[in-house]
């Protein structure tokens, strides 16, 4: 399996994750080091962002897919940059949109893992 598609059924499976509220397997994905910006411009580390996204008072995602990914391979990281489409719920409401977005991954023994990301906004 080629580098990018090992990403992208990463990407995936973080996606179906954090519709599944599957925290411990989300867990499982990220760097014990991992930090996130979000499109707010909020820093999480990893229980922060597993929390916020899988814990019962967070935010539920409906559905999240994305689309124009692009991927850089670095060696022991990766790049991917692609265009985020979110359906979630926040405080009762139902929110949805594109974000554009930015991931790294580091490769280890067990395989890649996600490291950092940013998210933020798509402005025309």
């Amino acid at each position: 399996m080629s580098v990018l598609d090992e990403i992208i059924s990463l990407l995936q499976l973080k996606a179906s994750l954090l519709v599944q509220r599957d925290s411990s397997k989300l867990l499982e994905i990220l760097d014990p080091r991992f930090v996130y910006i979000n499109a707010r411009g909020r820093r999480f580390d990893r229980g922060g962002y597993v929390n916020s996204f899988c814990g019962p008072e967070g935010i539920r995602f409906h559905s999240q897919s994305f689309d124009d990914v692009q991927i850089q391979d670095f060696g022991t990281f990766a790049v991917a940059t692609m265009n985020v489409h979110d359906i979630l719920e926040y405080e009762g409401e139902v929110h949805s949109g594109i974000l554009r977005s930015l991931c790294v991954f580091g490769q280890t023994e067990s395989g890649w893992r996600w490291s950092a990301g940013q998210t933020m906004p798509v402005t025309t």
